[in-house]
């Protein structure tokens, strides 16, 4: 628990989605940025509230930790937002 975050397959982590006040749900792109944490951007939401990962029947998602156990499913809440739109976000880690 609490291990090192991991990607597969592509450079960067997928399958997350961003909202803001309005709580309209909008891709994100995401970055790995330290063992912990995932920055999230989204040109359609400047103020981002919430986050999701792996939110669908069948998700297209490639998050795990350093043993290969899968990022679990979930929404977050988020804490803050910088002033250009990045979000950082947690999620439960296995």
């Amino acid at each position: 628990f609490g291990s090192e975050l991991r990607i597969f397959d592509v450079e960067h982590p997928v399958g997350f989605a961003v909202c803001g006040p309005d709580r309209v749900w909008h891709w994100a792109k995401g970055k790995l940025a330290g063992p912990h944490r995932i920055e999230l951007t989204c040109d359609e939401v400047n103020q981002p509230v919430a986050a999701r990962y792996a939110w669908a029947d069948n998700p297209v998602c490639n998050v795990t930790n350093s043993i290969g156990l899968p990022l679990t499913p979930g929404t977050s809440r988020l804490a803050s937002a910088s002033a250009s739109g990045v979000a950082s976000c947690s999620l439960p880690n296995p």
